[in-house]
């Protein structure tokens, strides 16, 4: 009695679970992104990008100001073109080809994440599956790696995603190179959605919330952590619309070196959830 007693409440337990989340769902299909990366090296004297871009001014030496772009970069801007939104993302590759002891290089993967059926605003994401930026012991100057980006979606069947404060983390490592001065991680990404009428006439955009991150070493020597995301979402209005999220980040030492990861997802409620009833009824037998 007991053991059918456990079961019957991990399943009335879970019904429940799943009721609570029925009042808030959109079926989600990728819309569309694009990604813009500025690298530069030798204190802007190497400056890279992907797509091309005209030359911009040095923005001398960092750190830089938390929530901004590099000072004289764009910032959260719409972006097209360089797609991340196919598996595995977009990839960009930057070396000034310096001499083996003064090189800088850079690589970014910029990728999304989302659920074909969401509950909440988070439920789509921008991510980072790995970001390297490595500068030789005797590089000269400082250097950065800037992206720009837009990820877009559309929400069918959209009875209202709820709000929430998400805390994605990313993991930090890397080391500053004595006699080094900083390595700085800064990320802004903007939620904004905008409803789609009947006639398929996309409205405008209204604000659901930033996420930041923001970290800055300045003492010589090794460095790792994890890093949470800050602020918060709102929830979506119950109508079907566009979800987009842009924004901008970057990576930027003198001289360095910094590696950022996602952070993997533990395992998916609904699967501890399974395992809970499946574990239940065998102890009824």
């Amino acid at each position: 009695m007991r053991h059918s007693a456990f079961a019957g409440f991990v399943v009335m337990s879970w019904v429940g679970l799943l009721a609570t989340q029925a009042h808030a769902v959109a079926t989600v299909s990728q819309a569309g992104s694009g990604v813009e990366a500025r690298f530069a090296s030798q204190s802007n004297a190497f400056t890279a990008s992907n797509p091309t871009v005209g030359a911009w001014l040095a923005p001398g030496v960092g750190p830089y100001p938390s929530a901004a772009p590099i000072p004289g970069l764009p910032g959260a801007v719409f972006t097209t073109g360089n797609n991340f939104q196919p598996a595995g993302g977009w990839v960009d590759n930057f070396n000034d080809l310096f001499p083996p002891t003064t090189f800088t290089a850079a690589t970014s993967n910029i990728a999304d994440s989302y659920l074909p059926v969401a509950t909440q605003t988070q439920d789509m994401q921008v991510t980072i599956p790995a970001w390297r930026f490595f500068q030789a012991p005797a590089a000269p100057g400082y250097a950065f790696e800037q992206l720009n980006f837009t990820s877009d979606y559309l929400l069918t069947g959209n009875s209202g995603l709820a709000g929430s404060t998400p805390a994605f983390p990313l993991s930090v490592n890397g080391v500053i190179k004595s006699p080094g001065a900083y390595a700085q991680f800064e990320a802004v990404i903007d939620y904004t959605f905008a409803a789609i009428n009947t006639a398929g006439t996309i409205g405008p955009f209204a604000s659901l919330g930033t996420l930041t991150y923001s970290t800055t070493a300045l003492t010589p020597g090794a460095f790792s952590f994890n890093l949470n995301s800050a602020g918060a979402l709102a929830a979506t209005p119950a109508t079907d619309g566009l979800l987009r999220i842009n924004g901008f980040m970057f990576i930027a030492g003198d001289p360095f070196e910094m590696n950022i990861n996602v952070v993997p997802e533990p395992a998916s409620l609904l699967t501890t959830g399974c395992a809970l009833v499946l574990l239940a009824r065998r102890r009824r037998k």
